[in-house]
C-alpha cells in the first residue's frame, strides 16, 4: 500500500511538472518568438539576438 501511494505522488508531480513546461512552451511561442524575427531586416534580427544572447549571459 505504501509503494503505491508513493507511485502516485511521484506520478502528480511529473504531471505537474509537464503541465509546467505546456505553459511555458505555449507563452515562449506566443509572446516572445516573434519579437525575435523581424520581417525584411536580417541585420535587426542578429541584433536581436544578439541583445538576448547577453541577457543570458549576465543573468547566470
Amino acid at each position: 500500500m505504501e509503494k503505491m501511494n508513493s507511485d502516485k505522488k511521484t506520478a502528480r508531480i511529473a504531471c505537474f511538472l509537464y503541465l509546467l513546461v505546456g505553459i511555458f512552451s505555449f507563452f515562449a511561442k506566443r509572446f516572445v518568438d516573434p519579437k525575435m524575427y523581424v520581417a525584411g531586416d536580417p541585420a535587426d534580427v542578429v541584433s536581436d539576438h544578439e541583445t538576448a544572447e547577453t541577457r543570458c549571459t549576465i543573468s547566470r
